[in-house]
């Protein structure tokens, strides 16, 4: 099935509540309320059939407290589990390095849910793990 993948806004994921929803599910969690205005405030990789969004990657860029330089930190990454391990993620991916990169960025950090281990995915992309995320509910 041919898809595309394009830098896009919140406004072009028309079923962003559907996507969400799978996204959220798999970690068998109670669906967070998203907040739509921060979402828009993001930038977006737009994964596509059709007219049908298979995948999201949200991310923004800004000055690192670090250095003089620029990181772009990506924020939720998800892609249907019927359109996975057919080279789409790793497109998207691919674009999210283009773009920041032409946004002056020099480092790019992701996290991910463990209930989803993508170790394997990140390594072959060339990521490195550094740090490790923790929650905790209070």
């Amino acid at each position: 099935m041919p898809y595309t993948v394009a830098l896009g806004g919140f406004d072009d994921i028309s079923n962003f509540k559907s996507l969400s929803l799978e996204h959220w599910n798999s970690f068998n969690n109670e669906p967070p309320a998203f907040k739509e205005a921060y979402l828009k405030s993001l930038q977006v990789v737009i994964a596509k059939t059709r007219e049908t969004t298979v995948g999201y990657l949200f991310f923004a860029t800004f000055n690192s407290p670090y250095d003089d330089g620029c990181w772009c930190q990506v924020d939720m990454y998800y892609l249907s589990k019927a359109h996975r391990k057919q080279g789409i993620g790793k497109q998207m991916f691919d674009l999210l390095e283009q773009t920041a990169k032409l946004q002056g960025c020099s480092k790019i950090m992701s996290s991910y849910n463990l209930k989803q281990p993508l170790d394997a995915f990140y390594k072959e992309r060339g990521y490195a793990s550094t740090h490790t995320a923790v929650t905790k509910e209070i």
